[in-house]
């Protein structure tokens, strides 16, 4: 067991410190690419101050991407960690999520309804699965 240990932590020590030599500092990086892009004129037609513009504009939407990923991932380390709060944070992410339990048919008579908006099918709208304890159900009829 002991040995497993010391091999789990060579690994996180290995994983938290590749990360750094990759990418360093990910904001530091961003405001160092922001003041290069201003330093350099916009309306300078060499072709090879435009090709640095473009590389400069490329890596800083590269950085921005990452530094998105980093929140979002440390937002779902959060929503994790006390994810029977109730916050406005939460009550969004659960909005943001309904359009993947919209049901796109309706139900008549057990079987399947292309649709949903036929007049005389009970259609509903969210579903409620207890793996996602965020969700909204309603049900429309005519």
């Amino acid at each position: 067991m002991v040995i497993l240990w010391a091999n789990f932590s060579v690994l996180v020590h290995a994983l938290r410190s590749g990360g750094r030599e990759t990418l360093g500092n990910i904001p530091s990086k961003i405001n160092q690419l922001r003041e290069e892009l201003q330093s350099l004129p916009f309306d300078d037609v060499r072709p090879n101050i435009q090709n640095q513009r473009k590389s400069v504009l490329k890596d800083l939407a590269k950085y921005t991407n990452y530094e998105e990923e980093l929140w979002a991932q440390r937002s779902r380390v959060n929503w994790m960690k006390a994810r029977d709060s109730n916050t406005k944070f939460f009550h969004n992410y659960a909005k943001s999520r309904g359009w993947r339990n919209k049901v796109t048919r309706g139900v008549q008579s057990s079987r399947p309804v292309a649709g949903g908006n036929i007049r005389g099918c009970h259609s509903e709208g969210y579903l409620f699965d207890e793996r996602k304890t965020f969700g909204t159900f309603y049900s429309v009829g005519y």
